[in-house]
């Protein structure tokens, strides 16, 4: 069966590659890693970075949100095709919520949060779009980083404070996945940031 900008690769050799970059990517935060290449020259109605990791995290099971410049019916059509998820019309109600660029990133306490009791149940944010650059004065620290490590992205207006608020939630809170020029950062809710 043939859909628009369908891809005929080893989609299990794949999600195994870009499963252990995203294990490396929370395990290491704000340390990028390389994801596997090889939806990079494909033609799809999405980034392929993102493309690959909605592929590997999403399935029939997943709530999935497309945030605005990826909600058009091909990249709909798409995700539906080869992963199943379920669309939902607002962040607040994703599992997954993908989002196009830096600029387009909800607010973070709109989103699931989880519970004391089942924090897993919180959404995961994939930013696509990511222009990695080293950012002088914002330093990330936690578990994973020896010392500190440079945040290796220019944040959005309001973000870190955003992500103070999100730190001070834990366990519960939302877990981010910042990915473009094939590479993906974790940014995991363990993770502080400081200016």
């Amino acid at each position: 069966m043939q859909t628009p900008h369908s891809w005929t690769g080893d989609t299990v050799s794949l999600c195994q590659h870009c499963f252990r970059a995203l294990l490396q990517a929370l395990a290491r935060p704000c340390q990028p890693q390389e994801l596997p290449g090889e939806l990079a020259k494909e033609s799809l109605p999405l980034p392929w970075e993102l493309a690959s990791i909605a592929l590997t995290l999403c399935d029939q099971s997943s709530a999935v949100y497309l945030g605005s410049g990826l909600g058009s019916d091909d990249a709909h059509a798409w995700l539906r095709f080869y992963t199943g998820m379920n669309l939902v019309q607002s962040p607040c109600e994703a599992d997954f919520v993908l989002v196009g660029t830096p600029c387009d990133l909800p607010l973070l306490a709109s989103l699931k949060q989880g519970t004391a009791t089942y924090p897993d149940r919180s959404a995961t944010l994939v930013v696509a779009g990511t222009d990695f650059s080293a950012q002088p004065g914002i330093l990330a620290s936690g578990p994973g980083i020896r010392n500190t490590v440079p945040l290796p992205f220019r944040p959005a207006d309001g973000f870190l404070a955003q992500w103070r608020d999100n730190h001070d939630r834990f366990p519960m809170g939302v877990d981010v996945f910042f990915c473009g020029r094939g590479q993906v950062a974790g940014l995991p809710r363990t993770t502080l940031l400081s200016a």
